[in-house]
């Protein structure tokens, strides 16, 4: 996945960082021109991927983060909140297959 090759550094780099319990952690943002509603379809979108393997629970973690201090987007009702649980696994405890499955599965049910 072309996504995950051309972040693989800070996604590296941010796992190393966690593992030094204290540590601060550097994230790259690259925030658009203009501002941009985040909508609950996209953190789906961040589920699938996570229950297809395709993105770690790391990288789901760093993804989450950045867009949680971003200062161009804007979020759609109960998606940052969802997010931020993303953001944090060491309050929040590693994302696990189940975890992900009823985040998404909620959100669906909201979407009728």
């Amino acid at each position: 996945m072309k996504f995950v090759e051309k972040y693989q550094e800070e996604f590296n780099g941010y796992i190393l960082s966690l593992k030094k319990q204290g540590s601060t952690v550097a994230l790259k943002i690259e925030d658009p021109e203009t501002e941009f509603l985040f909508k609950n379809d996209y953190v789906i979108n961040l589920c699938n991927l996570f229950l297809q393997k395709k993105l770690s629970g790391y990288q789901i973690n760093y993804i989450a983060d950045i867009l949680t201090i971003s200062d161009q987007l804007k979020f759609q009702k109960g998606c940052f909140e969802i997010l931020e649980n993303f953001a944090d696994p060491e309050i929040n405890g590693i994302l696990t297959e189940k975890y992900v499955r009823s985040v998404k599965n909620k959100l669906l049910s909201k979407q009728g």
